[in-house]
């Protein structure tokens, strides 16, 4: 399935995308928001609400990548022109 097809699967794309950042922070050890918990969530707690809110932000990032993207081709043909000095 690609991610442009439409947005019925968008919680997959945003697990493999969870999954992966997930890796990579283990892999790194970059810390994690469970990692600063407080004492009144079980780690197990901490955990889930991190999950749930990595994947809330991935799904908003696919819509909005989505929606960027439709409005490229919607534009048309390559537009060239000049930003920042650099031809496009």
């Amino acid at each position: 399935m690609h991610p442009l097809s439409s947005g019925h699967n968008d919680d997959g794309f945003a697990d493999m995308l969870v999954e992966a950042y997930l890796e990579g922070a283990n892999k790194y050890d970059i810390p994690l928001a469970c990692d600063f918990a407080d004492g009144e969530e079980s780690e197990d707690e901490a955990v889930r609400i991190m999950h749930q809110d990595i994947h809330r932000e991935a799904v908003t990032f696919i819509k909005s990548w989505r929606e960027n993207v439709i409005r490229q081709f919607e534009q048309g043909p390559y537009s060239y022109g000049v930003r920042d000095g650099v031809r496009l």
